[in-house]
């Protein structure tokens, strides 16, 4: 009985590990640009090169970008410097103030659909994913800034709309809000 037994806790043991080595990590980073590329444009693209290098994330969301070329030359002269098409981006989406966008490495997730959410400032932007076989959502926020009275609205504002669509999803779906 013993032994049989033992075998089992073995069998098992060996088992459970095959299946945590399957499980993989993905690193996920949410990052403000600061007005990108007006603000300081391409001298700051050495800096943004150092962050992400020590970041490596698989999946980053950026807000304040300022245009599709802002997105380009984000794409291209920081996440893909060192190696090209390591990252693909979501398709731009212009919004009525500044943007946010997300960016992924292409061999740990791909990208199933973008939309925005509107708002009457800055537009929530909603990326489905897939990573390892789960499907999930990443919302990229950027709410009002600011300590006025106006300003706390306008960011409770927001941040209603964002509850409000997050509580019309099915409750087994995973998102994560950056």
């Amino acid at each position: 009985m013993k032994r049989k037994s033992f075998g089992i806790i073995i069998f098992l043991c060996l088992s459970l590990g095959n299946v945590f080595a399957q499980v993989d990590t993905l690193r996920i980073a949410s990052y403000n640009l600061l007005f990108f590329p007006s603000s300081q444009g391409v001298a700051r693209l050495p800096n943004f090169r150092t962050v992400i290098n020590a970041l490596k994330p698989d999946v980053l969301v950026v807000q304040e970008l300022e245009s599709l070329d802002g997105q380009l030359l984000f794409l291209n002269q920081v996440l893909n410097f060192n190696q090209s098409n390591l990252y693909q981006s979501a398709p731009y989406l212009d919004g009525f103030d500044l943007d946010n966008t997300l960016f992924y490495k292409t061999s740990k997730v791909t990208l199933l659909g973008a939309q925005q959410i509107r708002t009457s400032l800055r537009d929530i932007f909603a990326y489905s994913l897939l990573a390892n076989g789960v499907e999930f959502r990443m919302f990229s926020v950027h709410l009002k800034a600011g300590s006025e009275l106006n300003d706390e609205r306008q960011r409770a504002n927001e941040a209603s709309t964002l509850r409000n669509y997050l509580n019309g999803l099915n409750p087994e779906e995973n998102f994560v809000v950056a």
